[in-house]
């Protein structure tokens, strides 16, 4: 395989494009994620975040990649500033109805604020892993976000670093420190780290991350070869992929979660990574269309909304206490879309639009479809 070098143009079929298929994953991981919050069902589907943790790290590192083929470099300046642009602006505007409803509530207090500025300075989660005060009802979920933030700060020099020396070297540098993120957090686990720690910390769950990097590094590193692989193995992996989630979000809090913090993420994180690239290299044409059907898109688009607002609707719909039990529950799932696509097309989608003003560069990328970030309908170059 030929390396690929800083200033040679990608092959065009190595090019990611407008994925619909991780549209619907996303869509997948966020209905997971809303019913668990919801009704408790599905059981596991707070696994939900960690598909996310997976497409963050397989698309943003190809965009990376692929921007510095195409430029020879990589404008740090612009990635962050289309970051900023992207999450920033929603996630601000779901805090300031946070604590419109704190002092509706009359629960307002100098405790809450600050829960709610750590959350908007994308700490929440390393207040919560060290056993810091923060009250978790109606922002708890945000832990998530900023483990996704801290990778954002941390990968695109770290990923720039390891390519110097190639993409073959990227790729084995990248699972090695995979692997000793692993063993770090068993070795965590195993001297009795408490279940906080394990759970809401950067370093605990950056190994899932690090699986989407990983196919993301050898998606444009080797993306023929990916293509070439038989299709009937891919198949039988997507299945054997799919079964192992599905009876993961319905069996694992009947289990220990020990069974996660011993390597049970990352197992999760490849399975997840597996059904990604069968999509993204079509060599599952039924999975791709299954997952790229128009709801499930559109779900997908307003997901970063719906993920932001469905917790803090729960909780309101939760304590109108002067509705019937069935009417605030069945409530929760309507509300929670409203929220969401209020967020998406008022807040999200003018910001969206800024982003260019904001790049210092124009990198040429895919000619169609939208940006390929998580939560991302928008080009993103």
């Amino acid at each position: 395989m030929t390396e690929l070098t800083p200033g040679s143009r990608a092959p065009v079929d190595r090019r990611l494009g407008y994925q619909p298929s991780l549209d619907g994953m996303r869509a997948v991981a966020v209905l997971a994620v809303l019913g668990f919050h919801a009704f408790e069902w599905p059981s596991g589907g707070f696994l939900g975040v960690d598909v996310f943790f997976v497409l963050s790290g397989f698309l943003i590192t190809t965009i990376l990649l692929e921007e510095r083929i195409a430029t020879g470099a990589v404008s740090f300046k612009a990635f962050y500033s289309r970051r900023m642009l992207r999450l920033f602006p929603a996630l601000a505007v779901f805090l300031a109805g946070y604590v419109i409803v704190l002092v509706a509530s009359g629960e307002a207090s100098n405790a809450r604020f600050l829960d709610a500025l750590s959350a908007l300075l994308y700490v929440s989660n390393w207040v919560i892993a060290l056993g810091g005060a923060f009250h978790q009802e109606g922002i708890g979920h945000l832990w998530s976000v900023a483990v996704e933030e801290q990778f954002y700060l941390l990968w695109p020099a770290l990923l720039v670093l390891l390519a110097s020396r190639g993409l073959r070297s990227a790729l084995a540098l990248a699972a090695a420190l995979t692997a000793a993120l692993v063993v770090w957090r068993i070795g965590l686990t195993t001297t009795g780290a408490p279940f906080v720690r394990l759970y809401y910390a950067l370093d605990t769950r950056f190994d899932e991350l690090l699986v989407g990097c990983l196919g993301g590094i050898a998606y444009v590193h080797a993306g023929d070869r990916l293509r070439a692989i038989d299709r009937g193995l891919a198949r039988r992996a997507s299945i054997a992929a799919l079964l192992l989630l599905a009876v993961a979000i319905v069996l694992v809090p009947q289990a220990d979660y020990d069974v996660l913090h011993l390597g049970g993420y990352t197992v999760l994180a490849a399975a997840t990574l597996v059904i990604v690239v069968v999509c993204v290299t079509g060599l599952w044409p039924g999975l791709e269309r299954a997952l790229s059907a128009p709801a499930l898109v559109f779900v997908g688009k307003i997901s970063y909304s719906l993920y932001l607002w469905h917790v803090l609707v729960i909780l309101v719909a939760s304590r109108a206490t002067f509705l019937p039990e069935v009417v605030r529950e069945v409530a929760q799932v309507p509300l929670s879309f409203a929220a969401a696509c209020a967020s998406y097309f008022f807040v999200e989608r003018p910001f969206l639009r800024l982003k260019e003003r904001f790049a210092s560069r124009r990198v040429v990328m895919p000619e169609r479809g939208p940006g390929r970030f998580p939560f991302d309908p928008e080009p993103s170059a």
